[in-house]
């Protein structure tokens, strides 16, 4: 007998089938179906950019810098006329990093940078003569024993660092007066004993104060509170308006004079 062979496959009906979309009847609903809720766009908020403030020394203070000297000529000294050139160098990059400088510390400098014992007297005729020189050219300023840029317009306040330990006399009051108004801001208010104990504690000096020191910075203070700069209060001292921060000023200014406000 002869196998019956399976019935063979309607591929046109499959192929219908396969092209036919399936058709799915509606779901009945019961009631009155609610309207969609629609979602409304997020709205995007931009923050507002934080305000800068000062926080302490760190953001209007750094550490105290020393210039880097060119070397003299073998066997030379400041005094020899060959080293006037490198002379002149000297006194304006000192002038330029150092400035506002007491002549204490650039003598010092000199005597690092060229392994000079001690400044003779011929060698500090020609160091002053030099000065005096560079001052007339208007390359440096040259007022009560400071050396300083012209270029330079607020003094940025420099702490003990690199082996530089200043000594009050050897801070010019136009320093002075910057760290002491940005004390006084970043303390919101306080009390003229305390700025004085703060400005001592930022510049290394020692705890205790000579009458002569706390004498010279409740001089200074006053003359900012007369300027408009500082004010009085039952709380103590405030600041009478923000501060320029002399870190981002190219350069600072070796000048003790400042104009009063309303003069």
């Amino acid at each position: 007998p002869v196998a019956e062979q399976p019935e063979a496959p309607a591929p046109a009906r499959r192929r219908r089938a396969v092209q036919s979309p399936e058709i799915t009847p509606p779901k009945k609903t019961t009631g009155t179906s609610a309207p969609k809720k629609t979602t409304a766009p997020k709205k995007t908020t931009t923050k507002a950019a934080p305000v800068e403030v000062h926080h302490g020394p760190d953001e209007w203070a750094r550490p105290y810098q020393k210039a880097k000297l060119t070397a003299l000529p073998a066997g030379t000294g400041p005094a020899d006329p060959e080293c006037r050139p490198r002379l002149a160098d000297a006194i304006r990059r000192i002038a330029a990093v150092e400035g506002p400088v007491h002549i204490s510390v650039v003598l010092q400098r000199m005597r690092d940078a060229w392994s000079i014992t001690r400044i003779t007297r011929p060698a500090r005729a020609a160091i002053d003569a030099e000065i005096e020189a560079q001052a007339q050219m208007s390359r440096v300023t040259w007022s009560d024993e400071f050396l300083g840029d012209p270029g330079q317009l607020v003094p940025t306040v420099r702490t003990r660092a690199g082996g530089v330990a200043r000594k009050a006399a050897q801070i010019a009051d136009s320093e002075l007066r910057v760290a002491l108004e940005h004390l006084v801001q970043d303390a919101g208010a306080v009390e003229v004993d305390d700025l004085l104990t703060a400005t001592g504690k930022l510049f290394g000096w020692a705890a205790r104060r000579s009458a002569e020191l706390d004498d010279r910075l409740t001089g200074l203070v006053a003359d900012l509170v007369e300027e408009g700069l500082l004010e009085r209060r039952d709380d103590g001292l405030s600041a009478a308006h923000d501060l320029p921060d002399p870190l981002a000023l190219p350069h600072h200014a070796a000048s003790r004079s400042r104009k009063k406000v309303g003069a």
